[in-house]
């Protein structure tokens, strides 16, 4: 085999192996990352409650925390408003929605913020499919800034903001729900 031949197997080989990865890597890319959640909170005080469907014959189950233990995490308008809808999730990928893969369940994931004196408040709209309907979770969530405060309880604001996995609150809060 002279190396002319060689050198041109090689090169096969190699633009082979980068196509493979180019490929590999544009998959992954268009593929949601699933979200692995943590199981703190288990110990919460988690209530049932019923809400009102959108067809008037049924009604609809589901568990939330009640208060959110949380110091610099605060929910606004609690409980979250949960609503069922006949039909395909659709989910249209912009600036403010993204799709979601959380603990195996896939979401479409809607926010917006808006900020005031010390604070953020983020609406928070969560949809993915149940069988036939798809199920919206929507809720407000306030932060306050942490730089407003003094040590220790600077510290304290940051690391619970940065701890607090509202994916994983909006996905068991959807998991619980029930179609009555």
């Amino acid at each position: 085999m002279s190396t002319q031949t060689t050198y041109g197997i090689a090169l096969l080989f190699i633009l082979f192996i980068a196509g493979a990865f180019l490929v590999q890597r544009m998959v992954v890319q268009n593929t949601p990352a699933p979200i692995v959640v943590s199981t703190g909170m288990n110990d919460w005080n988690w209530v049932s409650t019923n809400a009102a469907s959108s067809t008037a014959s049924s009604s609809i189950q589901f568990m939330y925390p009640n208060p959110l233990p949380t110091k610099y995490v605060t929910a606004q308008g609690w409980p979250p408003r949960i609503s069922a809808t006949v039909g395909v999730l659709s989910c249209t990928q912009g600036t403010s929605t993204t799709s979601r893969v959380i603990v195996g369940h896939v979401y479409c994931v809607t926010t917006t913020e808006e900020g005031a004196a010390g604070s953020t408040y983020t609406t928070y709209e969560y949809a993915t499919q149940l069988s036939a309907n798809v199920i919206r979770a929507t809720f407000v969530l306030r932060t306050v800034q942490c730089l407003n405060y003094d040590e220790p309880a600077r510290s304290a604001c940051t690391k619970e903001q940065a701890e607090f996995e509202t994916d994983a609150l909006a996905d068991r809060i959807i998991s619980s729900v029930r179609l009555q």
